[in-house]
């Protein structure tokens, strides 16, 4: 049987290699698409995500909505497996929710994949980067339900 701490690492390190340096393409590499890909490698279920199907930013917008999120935030907290944390707790593997500019969302989902570095996108390129946790207005624990 893995040990936790090895099942998270290797959930971090699966994003980094399918994602990292990979330009933003809604409904393929986006922040959900990072974060989904994530809690499936630590076995946690994705089933209200289930079917999201979109190709722009309004359209992935449209699509939460639909399903009765009001943002990222109401999505990642009707996950089963996904708990709320503050954001300086957040460990490898932990989903972040960082402020963004725009209207649109409530926040941008990076994964912690390291004790200093998350994964998210960054001027439109998937990139490990170091947060200011300042701007972090949400977090969730994601504990591996597989072993």
């Amino acid at each position: 049987m893995a040990h936790p701490s090895d099942i998270r690492a290797a959930a971090a390190q699966a994003c980094v290699d399918r994602f990292a340096g990979r330009a933003l393409k809604w409904g393929t590499v986006d922040c959900g698409k990072i974060a989904l890909h994530n809690l499936r490698q630590l076995g946690i279920s994705t089933a209200a995500w289930k079917g999201l199907d979109y190709t722009s930013e309004i359209g992935a917008a449209k699509a939460l909505r639909q399903r009765g999120f009001g943002g990222l935030i109401d999505a990642m907290d009707a996950l089963d497996g996904a708990f709320r944390i503050p954001p300086a707790m957040a460990s490898t593997a932990d989903i972040i929710g960082m402020a963004t500019d725009g209207e649109l969302w409530d926040c941008g989902l990076v994964v912690r994949v390291s004790p200093q570095n998350v994964l998210g996108l960054v001027d439109g390129i998937v990139t490990p980067f170091q947060p200011d946790l300042r701007h972090a207005v949400a977090a969730w624990r994601c504990n591996p339900c597989r072993t």
